[in-house]
């Protein structure tokens, strides 16, 4: 079956943001999204401690390869 919302590798498409998907990853206490919100492509980092959520970075692009390069560059640990 052939879906628009994954491309060939395994990465959420331009589509599946449209439709309000979001990508993450979760490792221990470290957590970082890509994220579509009123045009604008987000990448937001941050850790998730037991009484305050941290944002250690949250940057914003016009363009989703921009976006994906960026959030390809944080490593959660």
């Amino acid at each position: 079956m052939k879906t628009r919302f994954y491309n060939k590798n395994g990465e959420l498409s331009l589509y599946s943001f449209y439709c309000g998907y979001v990508q993450r990853e979760e490792k221990n206490n470290m957590k970082k999204e890509l994220f579509m919100e009123h045009s604008t492509f987000h990448v937001k980092v941050y850790n998730i401690g037991d009484v305050s959520i941290d944002t250690i970075a949250w940057n914003s692009f016009h363009s989703l390869t921009e976006a994906r390069k960026n959030y390809k560059s944080f490593k959660i640990y």
